[in-house]
């Protein structure tokens, strides 16, 4: 990220988002990318009920790990956010929710999933 009056996302110019620089440096194991639009204060907070949803990215079976991890965790529901490769587009909401937070003076801004299940 970087500043301007506003905050900017910068992605990595090499691998197009910071996951995949990651996943290059740790070649023998599998990253997954999550909890980009999860304000970390709320998770610290733990009389917070929460009611976030949690964007995951990676490979299917790290992704299917991790979100039965934050499955685990009440009041956090995960959404498969697609692979590895579609973390820049998680890592570019971090600061649009900052912004937005600032603009609108509103602490923990994050986001909401809504829609109807398809069977």
């Amino acid at each position: 990220m970087t500043k301007d009056g506003f905050l900017r996302y910068e992605p990595s110019k090499k691998y197009g988002s910071a996951a995949l620089e990651i996943q290059s440096v740790l070649s023998d194991n599998e990253v997954v990318s999550a909890f980009h639009t999860t304000p970390a204060a709320r998770l610290l907070d733990l009389k917070d009920e929460l009611g976030l949803d949690v964007l995951v990215c990676g490979s299917e079976k790290p992704k299917k790990v991790v979100m039965e991890l934050i499955k685990d965790i009440e009041g956090l529901t995960p959404f498969d956010a697609g692979p590895l490769e579609a973390s820049y587009m998680l890592e570019s909401i971090t600061p649009l929710l900052i912004n937005i937070s600032a603009r609108n003076r509103i602490k923990n801004s994050s986001i909401r999933i809504v829609g109807q299940q398809i069977d």
